[in-house]
Parts: C-alpha cells; sequence; structure tokens
C-alpha cells in the first residue's frame, strides 16, 4: 500500500508508543510497527508518513515499510 493524496485523506493517524494506528475512514485499523518509540507522525506536502522519533530520528515512509531517513 504506497501511501498517496488518496490514502492520505482517508486515513486518520494516531501514536501509539512504537507503532502507528491507521484509520480508515470505513472504521478499518491497521497498525504500523515502527519498532522505535515515535514522538510524531504526520502527512507530509507529498502525502508520505513524516515521522520523528524520540531519539531524534526523522523518516519518511512511502509505504508501510519503505523509508527513508531525513
Amino acid at each position: 500500500m504506497e501511501f498517496n493524496k488518496e490514502l492520505a485523506s482517508k486515513i486518520t493517524l494516531k501514536v501509539n508508543e512504537k507503532n502507528i494506528l491507521l484509520t480508515f475512514d470505513d472504521g478499518a485499523t491497521k497498525i504500523m510497527e515502527i519498532g522505535e518509540l515515535i514522538d510524531v507522525a504526520i502527512w507530509s506536502e507529498n502525502h508520505k508518513l513524516l515521522v520523528t522519533l524520540k531519539n531524534g530520528q526523522v523518516r519518511l515512509y512511502h509505504d508501510l515499510i519503505n523509508f527513508e531517513i531525513i
């Protein structure tokens, strides 16, 4: 599931320690396991998932698994 404008508009994000709960408009929820303590998770301007970790690292997720460190 590649993150894009359509998905970003249908998903609400909630941080739960080392996981992000992705809640869809239809009520379905998917858990995204990050493996590190999360400070903030938001949608970026290009509709990718921007995750800031408690250790200061910032990751840009393109989908549920693939990310780059920025």
